[in-house]
């Protein structure tokens, strides 16, 4: 229907284009031109909003079955990006959100490459369990992560239901939903402001070699540094600002590069968000203290459901244990 609109809109710039040159050719050359120059230009415009169109159709093509019907007003949607064969690790995460009893509280959606080796094997997963997403591009693996986040914003900021936050995290995380939730509600009290959250991080040097080259990003912005971004394992913004650049690609698609939470950090500029800082990070070399609302990453499947069966929201130094650096438990 937008892209019958468009072409309607196109036709009636033409035709008007094709009015002004004969009664413009009776004025001054330099009249001639300019006015040329405002048809063709609009013209040229209308032609590239149609087809950036088609372009985001393309790029977040999902296959999603039919999901669970949930209740409106929760306050997360969560996308977990996983992969084909960590079915164990999907299992632990709906156990683990089954233990917070508000029901309010999120909907959780799992994001994967749509590999075909791996549909049969799925479907009869998500025939039982109605919360898979396939996310369907060129590439699979790493080099998708930036197409399965963009994918994940927007098709949340496409649905019925009224979230107030959209949030990416990866399946060898652990978050706890209820302290995340009171860290918000202490924090973002207006909610029509747009909202960007996660482990900040400020002035990271953009590498051109190495593990983490970004080479073509630094070509692109000719700066040093990126602006702030949230890394990598979880982070989220309001569902406002999911609303704001779905509106925004749908006229003039968003940049992308491979490094998916930089880039996300560069989309975030662009709508000067209230950023918070979640240093209660478990991660790597850093402590595994109670207060802690992000643990990533578990190694193993076993690990976290030990992490599980030992913790009671409060007393974090059993669950500690089994939060793991390398494979080496934590002690």
């Amino acid at each position: 229907m937008k892209t019958e609109k468009y072409t309607n809109i196109l036709m009636q710039i033409q035709n008007t284009y094709y009015k002004t040159m004969k009664k413009a050719r009776s004025l001054k050359f330099v009249t001639y031109v300019a006015l040329s120059a405002i048809c063709l230009l609009s013209s040229v415009f209308m032609i590239y909003l149609i087809s950036s169109t088609k372009i985001l159709s393309n790029v977040n093509q999902l296959s999603t079955y039919s999901f669970k019907k949930t209740a409106r007003n929760k306050d997360f949607f969560i996308g977990v990006f996983s992969e084909c064969n960590s079915t164990e690790r999907r299992d632990i995460i709906r156990t683990w959100v089954s233990y917070f009893e508000d029901e309010d509280l999120m909907d959780v959606r799992f994001i994967l490459d749509h590999d075909e080796k791996c549909m049969k094997q799925l479907h009869q997963e998500n025939t039982k369990r109605r919360d898979l997403v396939f996310v369907r591009t060129k590439k699979q693996g790493y080099y998708n992560l930036i197409h399965k986040t963009q994918a994940t914003l927007f098709y949340a900021a496409e649905l019925k239901e009224n979230y107030k936050y959209v949030i990416k995290t990866d399946d060898d995380a652990i978050v706890r939903w209820d302290m995340l939730k009171d860290f918000l509600l202490a924090r973002h009290k207006d909610l029509s402001q747009n909202v960007y959250f996660g482990f900040m991080k400020y002035n990271q040097v953009i590498h051109t070699k190495g593990k983490y080259d970004n080479t073509p990003y630094f070509q692109d912005v000719h700066t040093n540094t990126y602006p702030p971004f949230a890394n990598g394992p979880m982070y989220g913004i309001s569902m406002s600002a999911a609303k704001v650049l779905n509106e925004y690609n749908k006229i003039y698609p968003l940049p992308m590069w491979e490094m998916e939470d930089t880039t996300v950090g560069h989309w975030m500029t662009m709508l000067r968000p209230l950023r918070l800082h979640i240093d209660k990070y478990a991660e790597y070399g850093l402590k595994c203290w109670s207060d802690r609302i992000i643990f990533h990453p578990f190694k193993n499947a076993t690990n976290m459901i030990r992490f599980m069966d030992t913790y009671n929201g409060a007393d974090m130094e059993e669950p500690c244990k089994y939060f793991v650096r390398g494979l080496v438990p934590r002690q």
